[in-house]
């Protein structure tokens, strides 16, 4: 099979890499038996399976970074979320159960509601970037 999908100056073949990121079950029983499925549990076409058997180090590499990034991104998610917990604690500790960050954000003095607004914008853009 020939195939005329893009490729990025690198020679990396995005569409074998999208592939290889949309693949749920990626193992040798799997490849063996042409029975590779998309993350959503659609079967691969056969085009799909020649395309992905076609995959290089160029591919494989660009697969390893993007979950290389995702691990870092999850991380820095995870530690502005920790920060945005510290920082409300003492304010929810105050007040009952029902107490919430904008309740508690109206309270604070203003370094601490910026510090609290740019925690908000930093655990919401937690996005991969391929």
């Amino acid at each position: 099979m020939t195939t005329s999908t893009p490729s990025t100056p690198g020679g990396v073949n995005m569409a074998i890499v999208a592939l290889l990121l949309d693949c749920q079950n990626f193992g040798p029983e799997a490849w063996t038996a042409r029975e590779l499925r998309h993350e959503d549990g659609r079967p691969f076409t056969e085009d799909e399976h020649q395309l992905v058997g076609q995959a290089r180090r160029p591919e494989l590499q660009a697969v390893r970074d993007y979950f290389a990034n995702a691990a870092l991104v999850a991380s820095e998610h995870a530690e502005h979320l920790r920060q945005l917990a510290a920082l409300v604690q003492p304010y929810m500790e105050r007040f009952g159960p029902g107490t919430t960050v904008a309740d508690v954000r109206a309270l604070m003095p203003p370094e601490e509601r910026a510090r609290l607004d740019e925690l908000v914008a930093l655990a919401s853009d937690a996005t991969v970037q391929p």
